[in-house]
């Protein structure tokens, strides 16, 4: 996928998200829930506008990083040595915001939606996507696992980035299934926060293996 594709796939979920917005304008109350607890309890309210119009702004937002990153980036460090893994990966989190707007704006219409289970599900299948991705991710300064040993050892990135693509495929997938079965959120929780962090705990483990 090259980048002008991944460009039109983001402007089209853009579109998407707007178009359901319209969509649920007309359905939902002026005050709607705008924040849950960790055991899936409203625990806010606030202006319907906020939640029709937050995520389509971000999916918005990534599509204008997805055009200025690579410009912004340092010699030796450019997002463009990625290739399409870059492209691919920014596309992924467009689509991750695209399916948080549906998931939230149709519980918040129908309560018998359980919102946090399908959050938490989609999350860990973006983790999947992007593991996917993460071994073809070249050294840069905004993606990745950017610790201080992979930023200084471009081997203790490539093998780092290496061990967490499977780490990260392997658990989002887990993850998916573990929520949709429903594993209670607390426990999902801890897992996601494991998933999340393993990969810098192994940068660390790398590069002492490697500079001994």
């Amino acid at each position: 996928m090259n980048a002008r594709t991944a460009l039109l796939g983001q402007l089209i979920i853009f579109a998407l998200t707007v178009g359901i917005s319209a969509y649920y304008a007309g359905i939902l109350p002026e005050t709607v829930p705008t924040h849950w607890n960790v055991q899936g309890q409203v625990d806010q309210y606030g202006s319907k506008w906020i939640s029709l119009a937050l995520l389509p702004g971000m999916v918005l937002f990534t599509v204008l990083l997805t055009l200025t990153l690579p410009i912004l980036s340092p010699k030796n460090y450019e997002l463009n040595r990625s290739g399409k893994a870059y492209c691919e990966i920014m596309l992924a989190v467009s689509g991750l915001m695209g399916a948080l707007h549906v998931i939230i704006l149709a519980g918040t219409a129908n309560s018998h939606i359980d919102i946090g289970r399908w959050i938490f599900s989609g999350i860990f299948v973006f983790f999947a996507v992007v593991g996917n991705l993460m071994g073809k991710i070249k050294r840069n300064f905004y993606m990745g696992v950017r610790t201080p040993w992979t930023l200084a050892d471009e081997r203790v990135w490539t093998e780092t980035h290496r061990v967490a693509a499977h780490q990260w495929f392997i658990g989002g997938i887990i993850g998916a299934v573990l929520v949709l079965v429903g594993v209670p959120t607390g426990i999902m929780i801890g897992f996601m926060l494991i998933v999340s962090l393993l990969p810098v705990v192994m940068s660390f483990v790398i590069y002492k293996r490697l500079n001994p």
